[in-house]
């Protein structure tokens, strides 16, 4: 059984429901469909649904598909009405992904170092390229754990077009090397721009 793969959406863990879709084996367009049905309801009876399902959208051999991001509440009121061996196993491994990466986000404990940083990455890259995202999913997840550690990068990191890995370790050794009150600033725009302008975030094997 395959190991459950969340991202980061404004700070707090989601899952599609495209994954959830395959890992419970049903139809996405079913589980949008659930989910729509479950939206129209809640909001008839004037319940905020935002912090449930955030519309979202996937690519796919050219073609871009409609998705929905569930949060932790998301997730469990789908999936309540899931039933069978496999879909509590399933219901249990996502319980057990949302609590680790919530204590982690809760922690927000600065990484001290460059190493720390490129570690994460790696593990976090590894992980969902196993499960399937796209690369620029990939690079938002990212950016984002990286920013909760006071390390803000360019937008241009997620609009991948043609770098490998390595440069996004320079451009992160050169945020190290920033005095901290810098580095949440734009000084290193430029050379992130300078140094690479087209970027291609983690769309290879190096």
């Amino acid at each position: 059984m395959k190991k459950v793969s969340l991202s980061i959406q404004n700070g707090q863990p989601v899952v599609s429901s495209k994954k959830i879709a395959e890992d419970f084996g049903k139809r996405h367009n079913d589980v949008v469909r659930t989910i729509e049905e479950k939206i129209k309801t809640l909001t008839t009876e004037k319940f905020t649904v935002t912090n449930l399902f955030i519309p979202s959208t996937f690519n796919h051999n050219g073609n871009e598909y409609k998705e929905y991001l569930l949060t932790r509440d998301g997730f469990s009121f789908l999936v309540m009405g899931f039933t069978g061996t496999k879909a509590d196993i399933w219901k249990l491994k996502y319980i057990e992904a949302f609590n680790k990466m919530e204590e982690m986000l809760k922690s927000n404990k600065p990484l001290a170092s460059l190493g720390e940083v490129v570690k994460m990455m790696k593990e976090v890259r590894l992980n969902m390229k196993e499960q399937g995202f796209t690369p620029r999913e990939i690079a938002i997840t990212i950016k984002q754990l990286c920013e909760l550690h006071g390390v803000k990068l360019p937008d241009c990191f997620v609009k991948p077009e043609e770098t490998t890995l390595n440069d996004v370790y320079d451009m992160i050794d050169f945020i190290f090397k920033l005095p901290k009150s810098k580095r949440k600033d734009s000084t290193y725009d430029d050379y992130v721009v300078s140094r690479t302008i087209n970027l291609k975030v983690l769309n290879r094997g190096d």
